[in-house]
């Protein structure tokens, strides 16, 4: 278990009144040599366990690695997912799905990073959108009661909506690599 930063903050902040006290009030010529050797000793004790203790506080643990490194891990894995074309309902993109493995560290790990999770958000968004949305059904006129599909507006829709969610992925893609993967594990914020 780690100690609490606050405790090595704390020694050298009594170290620091010692000395100021003890000086101010004029305490320490009025005190024994033994004493005055013991306070002398103290003091710099005080310091020195103090700023190591304060150091060993800020040292991730070993369980905080690990973690780091399976969620930096599996962040990699999901970002390195290879995917063939996408050219309808049916194709998926690996990024607007949900992660295959520890989805949840996955997410509130994203959250650290706002631009990269509003962007997957945002990609998330669009790809729901487009695979719920009936193409056919938006381009059905009636005309005389009899309903008529404009089929080239429908192809174009779904063409350029799997343009721009290609794009988008590739985009999340480099963005993610170049704020998250390129940098060491024990960088990310989880």
């Amino acid at each position: 278990m780690r100690t609490p930063v606050w405790v090595g903050i704390t020694l050298i902040v009594c170290a620091v009144l010692v000395l100021v006290i003890g000086n101010v009030s004029g305490l320490f010529p009025n005190l024994t040599e033994t004493v005055q050797i013991v306070v002398v000793s103290l003091v710099p004790s005080m310091f020195v366990s103090g700023a190591s203790l304060i150091w060993l506080g800020r040292k991730p643990d070993e369980q905080e690695l690990r973690r780091k490194q399976d969620t930096f891990g599996a962040i990699k894995r999901w970002n390195e997912t290879p995917f063939g074309s996408f050219r309808s309902r049916r194709d998926t993109l690996p990024l607007a799905e949900s992660p295959p493995e520890l989805g949840v560290d996955i997410d509130t790990c994203l959250r650290h990073y706002r631009s990269v999770y509003a962007n997957l958000q945002k990609l998330r968004t669009e790809y729901k959108d487009w695979k719920e949305t009936d193409s056919v059904q938006r381009f059905t006129t009636i005309e005389n009661g009899i309903p008529t599909v404009n089929v080239s507006l429908v192809n174009s829709y779904d063409d350029d909506m799997c343009r721009r969610l290609v794009k988008s992925h590739h985009d999340l893609k480099a963005q993610m690599k170049s704020e998250i993967l390129d940098k060491h594990y024990t960088n990310l914020k989880v």
